[in-house]
């Protein structure tokens, strides 16, 4: 193990040979050092075998380390999003599971259109976490959503019908930007 104390400063008896100068070390480990005293912490304890072996867990550190501080900026709408994903998984849960196996006059429309329903709040609130976590920004225009909705249900309906064992229904298409605008009402209200 390989110790670093930000107080008193880097020790050349408890670096390896390689690494005992400072400007030595920043060199291999480049923003990670900085990013960790900017947190405040004065001790940090490293593998140095896992830590010095290789380039790319550096950048996957500071990505990481980069992508968590970003978050934090957009924590509300992630939040929200999650929600919204969470509440979307049960309702599909509970169709699966209850609704369509109840005998009501409202079968046609859980066995047909309900998940289709469920599809679009599912699909643009996961893509949003998504956009939070590598892109640092989620994504809410009305009209690129909506265009985006629209070219996916035409693909789910038209297209995959082409490879996979599926009947096109333009109302499915309905049921996808109804299911978007629902989305955008929830979105839209919570955001106040």
């Amino acid at each position: 193990m390989l110790h670093i104390d930000w107080e008193k400063g880097l020790d050349s008896e408890i670096l390896p040979e390689k690494y005992a100068d400072a400007h030595s070390l920043s060199v291999h480990t480049g923003r990670i050092i900085d990013i960790f005293k900017q947190t405040y912490m004065s001790r940090w304890l490293i593998d140095e075998d896992c830590f010095w072996s290789s380039w790319w867990h550096h950048i996957s550190c500071n990505h990481i380390v980069d992508m968590l501080g970003l978050i934090k900026n957009n924590i509300r709408f992630a939040i929200k999003d999650m929600i919204i994903l969470g509440l979307c998984m049960a309702l599909y849960v509970l169709n699966e599971i209850w609704f369509k196996a109840a005998t009501t006059s409202l079968k046609w429309f859980f066995t047909g259109y309900y998940n289709d329903l469920l599809a679009s709040p599912l699909l643009i609130s996961y893509s949003n976490i998504l956009l939070i976590i590598f892109l640092k920004k989620p994504y809410f225009n009305f009209i690129g959503l909506s265009i985006f909705i629209l070219l996916a249900g035409v693909y789910w309906e038209y297209v995959t019908p082409l490879y996979k064992t599926s009947t096109p229904d333009p109302y499915d298409i309905l049921m996808y930007y109804l299911g978007f605008i629902v989305y955008w009402i929830v979105r839209t209200t919570l955001r106040a």
